[in-house]
């Protein structure tokens, strides 16, 4: 029954975010600043685009963040996964069926308060 409800949950997610994106005009969508998205966009090929999620969530933890992830594996929406390191930070990506790649942004030494805000991004290639 739990699993039926995360899958539940998971595409509800997925449905909404894209609709949310979609349904405003580019220059509308304010890239994300925090530590986390800062990260991201100096230490990565990377940058980062939109929140994933609300802007007024906190860091995932980065067991949630893994079994998302998990969970994206067992409903195949992933299309291919890679991970980066760079100094104290770890950037994960999914890349989902459709073109659009999300990245999760984690720190090795403040686990969970580095960002002072969200950590997954939806991100773009750097030109």
């Amino acid at each position: 029954m739990m699993r039926f409800v995360f899958s539940l949950l998971l595409m509800g997610m997925i449905f909404l975010e894209g609709k949310e994106v979609t349904s405003l005009k580019a220059n509308e969508i304010k890239p994300p600043n925090n530590e986390c998205a800062n990260a991201l966009n100096q230490l990565s090929e990377f940058r980062a685009e939109a929140v994933y999620g609300s802007p007024l969530e906190d860091a995932w933890h980065p067991a949630a963040f893994y079994k998302l992830i998990h969970r994206m594996r067992q409903l195949q929406v992933i299309q291919r996964e890679f991970r980066d390191r760079a100094e104290d930070w770890i950037f994960e990506f999914v890349e989902l069926k459709g073109g659009r790649t999300v990245a999760f942004v984690g720190n090795k030494i403040h686990r969970e308060s580095a960002c002072r805000g969200p950590n997954a991004f939806f991100v773009l290639k750097k030109d």
